[in-house]
């Protein structure tokens, strides 16, 4: 018979120490751990000692997940050991792979390819910035059935290729910040490997937020099956072609700001089987250049104009019961526009809150007017039914 195994599942921990396995089996089981000692070398851990939120763990061997577990760095040796289960791990530090002998060199060749377990959750969590370099400490590309959350401070990946983050991302608390380039997709899989994108979701929770600068997606050309802004989350685009792309649900409820530095498109039109992006609750267009709307779109709370942009294109923003228009801090003097402000389906409330003068292209009849700075010249068109307040 084998050695008989001795499960213990209350902890005892030794912080800020690198944990190491020895053999197959499960995380909460201390015969599976060393971890180095005051003098820098590796001991046996004693009862009732596996890995906590402040140690970095070295898996050198299978490990298996089956409750929440912590740890710092998540190091996985390329030796063709996984991590299984269906459960959690919550990181605390960053996902890293590497070969030879521990602490190893950082392996070039990917993420946690085929290392992670499908089904298993990973979350990353921290208070601090955490800045992933590349997709040898990132990138899960391998099966991926698993659901990456982000709870964190500012989670920053710069990230080298087409990463997959597992069938499901959420980000839960904090900022994602994905910042690539135009071409770089975040790639989500299933299980089986398969890049299924109607099986796959993105979920931005309420006042968390998401800054991305390409397409975001399973891929550069292919969307998530479900994605969700939340009530209070922000969904930051960049990039000269924005996508949002979902092929079974969209929902956003929440405030997407588009702040590119050049001239940047909205929303882009969506491949075959996608959905079009053409209902939003809150939009906040920033960036001090012109912004060009290439579907007629409906903004259902709040449109927001900044920093002496113009709205451009053949469309129109169609407006809610109950929206508003808000030009705000705008520095040089501006005319309306029918794309902006159209003649039909109209915004109830106009908030104006320019230093100097928005003049009107053409008759509006707003419910409700506020200026809080600067001047409403309507000397050449008419106001019609409207509550004004200066």
């Amino acid at each position: 018979m084998g050695a008989k195994e001795n499960y213990t599942f209350a902890n005892s921990p030794v912080p800020d120490v690198d944990f190491r396995t020895v053999r197959a089996g499960r995380w909460d089981n201390s015969i599976i751990w060393e971890h180095r000692n005051a003098l820098g070398v590796f001991v046996k851990a004693s009862v009732g000692e596996f890995p906590i939120a402040s140690n970095n763990v070295f898996l050198e061997h299978d490990v298996t997940i089956k409750g929440l577990e912590k740890c710092s760095d998540f190091n996985i040796k390329t030796s063709g050991n996984k991590v299984l289960g269906s459960e959690c791990v919550e990181i605390h530090g960053k996902i890293r792979k590497y070969s030879g002998v521990y602490p190893g060199i950082d392996d070039p060749t990917g993420g946690a390819e085929g290392f992670l377990g499908a089904n298993m959750a990973y979350v990353f969590k921290g208070s601090a910035n955490l800045t992933i370099a590349n997709a040898t400490e990132f990138g899960q590309t391998g099966n991926g059935g698993f659901k990456t959350v982000i709870d964190y401070g500012l989670f920053k990946a710069s990230l080298s290729g087409n990463n997959r983050m597992g069938e499901d991302l959420e980000v839960k608390t904090g900022v994602l910040e994905v910042l690539n380039g135009d071409t770089i997709g975040l790639e989500l899989r299933t299980a089986d490997g398969i890049a299924d994108n109607a099986k796959t979701s993105l979920i931005i929770r309420a006042g968390a937020r998401f800054n991305f600068d390409g397409k975001p997606g399973q891929s550069a050309t292919v969307g998530f099956g479900t994605y969700t802004l939340e009530l209070g989350a922000f969904l930051g685009l960049k990039g000269a072609n924005t996508k949002i792309k979902a092929e079974n649900t969209l929902s956003l409820l929440g405030t997407t700001e588009l702040t590119e530095t050049s001239t940047q498109n909205f929303p882009t039109k969506e491949d075959v089987g996608e959905l079009n992006v053409d209902t939003f609750a809150t939009i906040l267009l920033a960036g001090a250049f012109d912004k060009t709307l290439l579907l007629n779109i409906t903004v259902n709370t709040l449109l927001r104009i900044t920093t002496n942009l113009n709205v451009l294109g053949a469309f129109a923003i169609a407006y809610g019961l109950g929206a508003t228009l808000h030009y705000k801090d705008n520095t040089v003097k501006r005319v309306t526009t029918s794309t902006e402000y159209p003649t039909t389906d109209q915004p109830d409330n106009l908030i104006c809150e320019d230093p100097l003068d928005i003049d009107l292209n053409e008759d509006k009849n707003p419910v409700t007017v506020e200026i809080k700075k600067g001047r409403l010249d309507v000397s050449n068109f008419t106001l019609t039914d409207l509550l004004v307040t200066i």
